[in-house]
């Protein structure tokens, strides 16, 4: 009977799969293939000598024995002369067995689901593949008896109709053969094996993360629910396989949650928790790691990640190595072995151990994290915290923070008896009443402060306070640090920060002394870890600098949850905005008890639920693993019917005529046009465009429906200038109020990526070969929020503006527009690919002009050979160059492609802005150069071009190698690497010159 059908099996070698941990259902042994259809007397017929000498060859090239053999999934087409035939091959091939020996047990798979032509011998290939996985010989339905000419009874062979276990004799392989003849002559037979037995492994007892993802929160709900369900079915199953097999064998979709457990009965408790669904954010926000300081210290914290990370292990080992041999041998003791819990806290009070103990347990941890893919974006020290974010952020060398700390430990302890008060008044209420004898160390939110100094004054003052009704808690293990009990400590620091040259932060970093920013200037003074030990630590006001981005994670890295607290308590912290702790803590009034690699492990875990990459492999560490097999993607079922054709949905009602319009009609239009583009369901006045997914493509498309829906056009830029839906909708409406033509005034070229903090030297940015900006968006929010990055778009991509076809003019042009913007340098310039380019021009006119000229950063510059070679001259040049780098950058080429299509104008940009490159001959010119070369090289760009542009400048030269080919080095994850030695550029440069203009 005809059919149709198809089949997948997924293929590997034996030795890469038992490697990689894989689910084996078989072997294939050997094959082989032969076509004797010229030896046949018709098309179709069957050959007894072609199918018994590629069944022998098969048997030869898996080195078996015919008898070792016990099924064979035949081809079986049920036909008078082909069974016939096939039996007889099999018999030649097979040969004379031994009565003792197992009969051969023959089936096929057409009689359940007839012949499905080009799929057969797959379809058969699987059905023997699950009788060897499950130990089963399925039975040959609507079998009764086999042709006379067939000879069964005279061979080994068997049908039987009804299925039975698979079993061997002692000593033989569970073997099976499958065939398939083609019409034409074409033979082929495979000789499958039964997988080998996978190794049991021994239950561990850590901790896991189970990840789940979907595309939809309705999903995400059913894929827990059969997770859970799953679990139950096999109680037996390991649960590092399950972890293993969903992080590594999953995609990872929008919708995310992730499940910390121990036990397989933990899991299913929180799989069947109705736990929220996580949206992945995109682009990802800033992370701040946030270090707590002295007080927070307890025995034991971090012991969990040194016995289960290397990297965390590695680290603590360094660090504590620095400290000294006494001090590394009392920090052992009192971290990581399991002596009396008293006698370990008991040395923790002491200053030099527990400053010792909490800087080298946060930069451990630290530096785990970042062995997990996870870095942050900005960092935050409370008191002694700020020796681990400097050591992280490149200001202090991990040597330089440890001597740091050891010495500011030992004058601590000479300090009298003496402690810190928590005080839940606010700065202004308690200062003034403050006796003298007490300093206000530290303000850590609008109504929570600390006082510090001898225990005498800070018990008399406590009971004053009691008296009123305030009522003040002791922080353990500390002294009267931040008082002027330290001032005899503050000239020893000072003179050993002296000794030592500090650099600007990479990381931004948060002073506790200023509230604000770190400079290279403050991290470079000798005097700033002394004032820091003896000044209040201004955590709150720096916290408030922290949360204006309010799309901002806080991760705390150390032990506790003190910090993690008083950020929730902020009150401009919102439900939603994520805190995090890192490490366990014991139970208090709040909450349970909790272990370190809990703690750590949630806050991975919803790290990676909201979007962040997470490198499984070293979370889960060295530990064998296997894939299981798990319940599939849970998809959401749809009914669709041709006979019930529904309408297209209609547009918004909005008719474009001669009317004034409505702002509510306006509104409708634009929020159904965003909603349509960005593919979401709400929308408020604040959703940004580009957080919610916008591409220069879909600017493009907002800007053709903007026109056709309202007849009205806006700048091709203006998205950048209005990115929220009210701030957009606002600048339409103002446009068809005043004219409803398209804007006649002339758009600026500047574009304003982010506006930074006032008074730092901003970055100024030049269009690459494709006109727009939009590509250093990723750029511009790694580069941090407190530096201001500009770029130039092409002109002409508007009505009415030049399109300039040489590189002079247009870099003239740029630089009249940079002037009227900043009158004085020193400038930075940069630009990706030909971007770079126009930069060096815009550099030497500077020069020309008597400007002052920092450096330019060229982000993996082409040459102009590079586009004299290429010889883009016309639109189909273009498309020919698109396709050549479809395979680095499928995303990047699909996105150019489709924009030239879609845009004429910027169509003509790209050829003009090939033809300037390719005509333009740069000058050798005084201009510092930053080259940043991508690592992965291709075949059309020349990878030379870092010592082309050496060899052209006569100012100094300096080349990095960063991860991505010449696309992907402006996308996450490597922008973040592009970022940090701009960054690290501009800081080193403004320290040199001495920038006015970095009031810091």
């Amino acid at each position: 009977m005809p059919s149709s059908g198809v089949g997948i099996v997924v293929l590997k070698r034996l030795e890469d799969a038992l490697r990689d941990g894989d689910s084996i259902q078989a072997v294939i042994r050997g094959s082989a293939i032969n076509n004797d259809g010229n030896a046949k007397v018709g098309f179709t017929a069957p050959g007894v000598e072609g199918q018994r000498d590629v069944i022998t060859r098969a048997h030869a090239d898996a080195g078996v024995a015919p008898r070792h053999i016990t099924y064979v999934e035949a081809h079986g087409t049920a036909t008078p002369l082909g069974d016939p035939l096939e039996v007889q091959a099999l018999r030649l091939a097979f040969g004379a067995r031994e009565a003792s020996e197992p009969a051969v047990v023959l089936g096929a798979l057409k009689s359940n689901v007839g012949h499905l032509d080009s799929a057969a011998g797959v379809a058969g290939l699987i059905k023997t593949t699950l009788a060897l996985e499950h130990r089963f010989l399925p039975g040959t339905v609507h079998f009764e008896h086999a042709h006379p000419e067939a000879g069964l009874e005279r061979s080994p062979f068997v049908v039987r109709r009804e299925g039975r276990p698979w079993s061997v004799p002692e000593g033989f392989p569970r073997l099976a053969g499958v065939s398939s003849f083609g019409i034409g002559g074409t033979n082929a037979h495979v000789v499958l094996e039964e997988a080998p037995s996978a190794k049991v492994l021994a239950a561990g007892t850590a901790m896991e993360v189970l990840t789940l993802s979907a595309r939809s929160g309705e999903a995400l709900g059913a894929a827990s629910r059969r997770l859970a369900d799953h679990l139950e079915r096999h109680p037996g199953q390991s649960l590092a396989d399950v972890a293993y097999t969903l992080q590594e064998g999953r995609t990872a979709f929008g919708y995310r949650r992730a499940i910390t457990c121990e036990t397989p009965e933990e899991a299913i408790a929180e799989l069947r928790r109705d736990g929220s669904a996580q949206l992945a954010s995109t682009p990802l926000p800033e992370v701040c790691f946030l270090f707590p300081g002295t007080g927070t210290q307890e025995p034991g914290m971090g012991v969990e990640w040194y016995r289960r990370a290397p990297a965390y292990r590695e680290a603590f080992d360094e660090c504590a190595a620095h400290f000294g041999r006494e001090v590394e041998r009392d920090l052992r003791a009192a971290l990581l072995t399991a002596d009396d819990g008293t006698r370990a806290e008991e040395a923790l009070r002491a200053p030099s151990l527990g400053m010792a103990a909490i800087f080298t347990t946060e930069y451990a941890l630290a530096k785990l994290l970042g062995a997990w893919g996870l870095h942050p974006t900005s960092l935050l020290g409370h008191s002694l915290g700020e020796y681990a974010a400097a050591c992280l952020s490149g200001v202090l060398s991990l040597e330089q923070a440890v001597s740091l700390v050891a010495l500011r430990g030992r004058l601590c302890d000479a300090l009298p008896p003496s402690g810190m008060l928590a005080v839940p008044l606010s700065e202004a209420v308690l200062t003034q009443e403050l006796p003298p004898a007490l300093s206000l160390a530290a303000v850590n939110g609008p109504g929570q402060c600390v006082v510090a100094g001898t225990l005498e004054a800070l018990e008399d003052f406590a009971a004053r306070l009691q008296e009123r009704g305030v009522r003040t808690k002791w922080l353990p293990r500390t002294r009267g640090f931040h008082s002027a009990l330290v001032e005899p400590a503050m000239q020893p620091l000072t003179e050993l920060a002296r000794t030592m040259r500090p650099k600007s932060p990479a990381i931004p970093l948060v002073s506790n002394v200023t509230g604000t920013w770190l400079t290279g200037d403050d991290a470079r003074d000798p005097t700033y870890w002394a004032r820091h030990l003896r000044h209040t630590v201004r955590f709150s006001t720096g916290l408030e600098l922290l949360l204006e981005d309010r799309e901002r994670i806080f991760v705390e890295v150390g032990p506790g949850r003190t910090l993690s607290t008083l950020t929730q308590l902020n009150p401009r912290v919102g439900r939603e905005r994520l805190v995090l702790h890192t490490l366990g803590a014991r139970a208090g009034r709040r909450h349970l008890a909790e272990r370190d690699e809990q703690a750590l492990l949630q806050a991975v875990g919803q790290l990676w639920s909201v979007g962040f990459p997470v490198d499984w492999s070293q979370v889960r560490g060295s530990g064998p693993r296997r894939r299981v097999v798990l319940p599939t993607y849970p998809f959401e079922r749809k009914r669709y019917s041709l006979a019930e054709k529904a309408p297209p949905p209609a547009r918004p009602p909005i008719k474009t005529g001669p009317r004034p319009l409505s702002r509510e009609e306006v509104r409708a239009s634009m929020e159904a046009l965003w909603k349509e583009l960005l593919g979401v369901d709400t929308l408020t006045p604040d959703s940004h465009f580009f957080e919610l997914g916008g591409t220069s493509l879909l600017v493009v498309q907002l800007n053709r429906e903007l026109k056709s829906r309202l007849s009205v056009t806006l700048s091709l830029h203006a998205v950048l200038e209005h990115p929220t839906l009210g701030a957009w909708v606002h600048a339409v409406q103002e446009e068809l109020e005043r004219t409803g033509r398209p804007l006649l005034k002339e758009a600026p070229l500047r574009m304003e990526l982010q506006a930074g903090r006032r008074g730092r030297t901003p970055l100024f940015l030049v269009q690459p070969i494709g006109g727009t900006v939009y590509t250093y968006l990723p750029l511009a929010k790694r580069l941090g929020a407190d530096l201001p990055v500009h770029a130039f778009r092409a002109s002409g991509l508007e009505p009415g503006e030049v399109l300039y076809r040489d590189v002079p003019a247009m870099a003239r042009t740029y630089v009249d527009e940079l002037l009227t913007f900043q009158p004085q340098g020193p400038f930075w310039l940069g630009g990706h690919s030909s971007g770079g380019v126009i930069a060096y021009e815009m550099a030497a006119v500077l020069l020309e002009r008597g400007h002052s000229v920092a450096g330019v950063i060229q982000i993996d510059t082409v040459t102009v050979d590079d586009s004299r070679r290429l010889g883009i001259r016309s639109v189909g040049d273009v498309l020919r160059l698109i396709d050549a780098f479809q395979e680095i950058s499928p995303r990047a080429a699909d996105g150019l492609r489709t924009a030239m299509e879609l845009d004429a104008r910027l169509r003509d940009v790209v050829l003009a802005t090939n033809e300037a490159i390719a005509a333009y001959a740069p000058g050798r010119h005084a201009v510092p150069l930053v080259y940043l070369r991508a690592s992965e090289r291709d075949a059309v760009l020349d990878s030379h071009a870092a010592a082309w542009w050496q060899a052209l400048t006569t100012a100094p030269f300096q080349t990095h190698d960063v991860q991505g080919n010449h696309f992907t080095v402006m996308e996450e994850p490597a922008v973040a690497e592009v970022a940090r030695l701009i960054r690290e550029h501009l800081t080193a440069g403004r320290d040199t010159a001495r920038d006015d203009l970095d009031a810091g």
